[in-house]
């Protein structure tokens, strides 16, 4: 009997530490490091490794500050041995917050004064990066490593995220949840930031350059706020709004809905807005280049537009699901819901086929550096990164978002 008792006793004990395992945040070192007083974490990379720098201010009493480099292997954070500098904080913490948390450290060493700005400069370099994963139908994001396949973290603060984009920042995203009302800054490192605008649930946002907030609600009204959230604009729009997008250059917004495109130049003084093209618009992409064009689709037709709404190009694309413009081969990417994805030189007016091996690829990302190509497909249930040639090098699923539908790929550094 009492043998069966310590067998019983040991089973549960190996249960409950497997269940701790199983729940291990994977930007947790282990051991006793609480990375929780470590404030903004530096990401660097170099060649295959991505690494984390993180200073340790969180007791401003003490005259010491330590900043130590993690790696990630496995998907887990290590702290790596013998790479860590020490010194007395010299100057100050600066809390500088806007849209997003930035901190400015002056850290004296023994070797000299540094800021973390000059103490990281140097080992900045392009690396690998992130593929935000969204299902749209289950209302869930996942955060991947940049070839897709490795398991980063999975997002806190999330009930259900129905709308994400991307920020100014390269690395973060921006989510809408129903559950709360206004927007999440989301983190690679599962940290998360909520901003709250009221009382109203809000479907669309956008970030404009000059601080601006372009948002728009549920009752089909796009609404502008300045940086301390206050409401400086807002007007009802024609149809149901469908996209929204912000040049980062010259700062126009424009709407798109069933009823046509508007656009929008918020000014120092005032703000004008412009119906500019009255035709269906289900989707619509800013192409960022000098040209500066507006590729629209409605009614089985693909227009390329210039700001002022004029057509210069069209062309019939029956089926569309979703483009992407690829800025570093000025390339338009397009897929279609006959499981097939095209794309078209942006100097050239012919469409090609890239690959035909998907049922419905709803969203498409692309890598400027090496040109894999990421598809996300709901009815496969899969995530796939194909190269420049369409060959598919690895496909992604998992249970937790098994219709897989919205894609966002961040990169690190360059």
């Amino acid at each position: 009997m009492r043998d069966k008792f310590l067998l019983l006793f040991v089973f549960f004990i190996t249960l409950s530490s497997c269940t701790e395992r199983a729940r291990v945040n994977p930007f947790d070192p282990g051991g006793d490091e609480d990375l929780g007083k470590f404030i903004s974490p530096h990401l660097t990379s170099s060649h295959d490794r991505v690494y984390f720098w993180w200073t340790d201010v969180s007791n401003y009493d003490i005259d010491s500050a330590v900043v130590t480099r993690y790696r990630v292997e496995a998907g887990t954070l290590r702290k790596e041995k013998g790479v860590s500098l020490s010194g007395k904080i010299s100057g100050y913490v600066d809390q500088d917050i806007s849209y997003d948390k930035k901190y400015r450290y002056s850290v004296s060493f023994s070797s000299g004064d540094y800021t973390t700005d000059e103490i990281f400069s140097d080992t900045i370099k392009p690396g690998p990066g992130y593929l935000w994963v969204f299902d749209r139908y289950y209302y869930y994001l996942l955060v991947l490593s940049y070839d897709g396949v490795h398991l980063y973290t999975t997002l806190p603060d999330l009930v259900y995220p129905y709308f994400i984009t991307r920020t100014l920042q390269d690395t973060v995203v921006a989510a809408l949840d129903l559950f709360f009302y206004g927007f999440i800054l989301l983190y690679p490192n599962s940290r998360a930031w909520k901003v709250s605008l009221g009382t109203k649930r809000y479907k669309m946002i956008a970030f404009h350059p000059e601080g601006i907030l372009a948002l728009v609600d549920y009752n089909n009204r796009i609404i502008l706020m300045d940086e301390n959230l206050r409401v400086v604009y807002q007007r009802d729009v024609s149809g149901d709004i469908r996209w929204l997008k912000v040049d980062r250059d010259t700062g126009d917004i424009f709407v798109g809905s069933d009823a046509g495109i508007a656009r929008i130049l918020p000014g120092v003084s005032s703000i004008s807005y412009q119906m500019i093209y009255t035709d269906s618009s289900m989707h619509g992409i800013l192409i960022e280049n000098k040209k500066k064009l507006l590729i629209t689709y409605g009614q089985g037709q693909l227009n390329a537009l210039d700001y002022g709404g004029n057509i210069i190009s069209s062309q019939d694309f029956p089926g569309l699901v979703s483009m992407k413009y690829d800025s570093s081969k000025n390339r338009l990417w397009l897929t279609s819901n006959r499981g097939k994805i095209f794309f078209q030189d942006m100097d050239s007016k012919t469409v090609k086929e890239f690959c035909s091996s998907f049922l419905y690829p709803e969203d498409i990302e692309v890598n400027p550096r090496n040109g894999d190509v990421y598809v996300a497909d709901p009815w496969m249930g899969t995530v796939c990164v194909l190269d420049s040639s369409g060959e598919k090098l690895k496909c992604y699923s998992n249970r937790k978002i098994p219709y897989p539908s919205k894609l966002i790929l961040t990169l690190i550094g360059g």
